[in-house]
């Protein structure tokens, strides 16, 4: 019984994408850590800077949507008119 050696199977080196510290990010936390004057030091605090800010923005979105609940319009008709609601209609003004 021969049995012959399978043949060796050669892969090329796949190439990863890898982050090279020389080369400036792209990335908006890229932009933060170059633009902060030097208080934010890497992507990663960045990104946590970034999160505060989205999370602020909300909350004051937030109470400014709720300040104006509860509150009814005025509605005033000009002076020497009168609004007429009438049934199935938008309101008008009588002439």
């Amino acid at each position: 019984m021969n049995v012959e050696p399978a043949p060796s199977v050669q892969f090329e080196e796949e190439r990863s994408a890898s982050v090279n510290p020389s080369r400036p990010s792209v990335t908006l936390s890229g932009w933060l850590v170059r633009n902060s004057g030097g208080s934010i030091q890497n992507e990663k605090q960045a990104g946590y800077v970034l999160i505060g800010f989205a999370l602020l923005t909300l909350l004051t979105a937030g109470v400014i949507f709720l300040s104006g609940q509860g509150e009814e319009a005025e509605i005033a008709a000009p002076p020497g008119k009168e609004i007429v609601y009438p049934p199935n209609a938008p309101p008008r003004l009588t002439q």
